[in-house]
């Protein structure tokens, strides 16, 4: 077990009771492996499908905009091992303005910038079960398979045996640095914007304006949640993290729609 105690020996645990599940909250993640691959989406697009106007998204060329698809292999958690993909939308919370580019290469820098969490696929159904109760995430069980050879690695959605997406990701034997931080996610629940941080540490190695990773979307009826934004095939940046662990922590802020 990864069980760090510098970082996870200052959590305070809530137990609750969900649906006849206990959830200890928040969720420790001790192992894990992901990879952010962020493509280039039309900004009408994006702007049409967020849930409030004090969203702003990212803008990296004026009228363009971007979706982040974000895969993770939780090989150990405290709700169990799991896989996921998320579909996240890079987004200020009441920004008057953004300019293009420079805030989306340096989102570290603000306050009010997060993922908007728009939806999670996962392998699980206790995860399932946490991410809906607590936070609201839109989510969906699908099967997810992770595989590679020796150019690529890919990640497959599938639902009754028809593909939702496919994800791929060309094999890298880059440098990585160590990294420790916080990012926030936006979630929606009970007509309320919530915010939560996610404390996170590990490896990472970070690649922009790269044609290393690419998706295909699929025919099945939940392509749609990717398919919605109408994203382009050509990936602004992708984060490869390595010895992952993190904290995905209940929500500190919320604000009406």
């Amino acid at each position: 077990m990864n069980h760090d105690d510098s970082f996870f020996s200052s959590v305070k645990i809530e137990k609750l009771d969900i649906d006849g599940e206990i959830i200890e909250l928040p969720i420790r993640y001790y192992q894990a492996k992901s990879i952010v691959a962020t493509f280039l989406a039309p900004l009408k697009k994006v702007k049409e499908i967020l849930p409030t106007t004090r969203f702003r998204p990212i803008e990296i060329l004026p009228g363009l905009s971007a979706i982040s698809l974000i895969s993770f292999e939780q090989l150990e958690t405290s709700i169990g091992p799991f896989k996921e993909l998320d579909i996240g939308v890079p987004v200020f919370l009441d920004a008057k303005f953004t300019l293009p580019l420079l805030p989306a290469l340096n989102y570290h820098r603000f306050s009010n910038f997060g993922l908007y969490m728009y939806h999670v696929f996962v392998s699980s159904e206790k995860a399932l079960i946490a991410g809906t109760k607590v936070w609201g995430f839109s989510k969906t069980v699908v099967d997810i398979a992770f595989s590679e050879d020796e150019q690529s690695r890919y990640l497959e959605l599938s639902k009754d045996s028809e593909m939702i997406i496919k994800v791929s990701l060309k094999n890298n034997d880059k440098k990585t640095r160590p990294f420790a931080h916080t990012f926030f996610l936006y979630t929606q629940k009970d007509n309320k914007i919530l915010k939560s941080a996610v404390n996170w540490k590990g490896s990472m190695y970070k690649e922009r304006f790269t044609r290393d990773a690419s998706f295909k979307i699929g025919t099945h009826s939940l392509s749609s949640y990717v398919s919605v934004f109408h994203p382009m095939n050509f990936c602004i940046e992708a984060t490869y993290y390595s010895d992952l662990r993190y904290i995905l922590n209940s929500a500190h802020e919320r604000y009406s729609l």
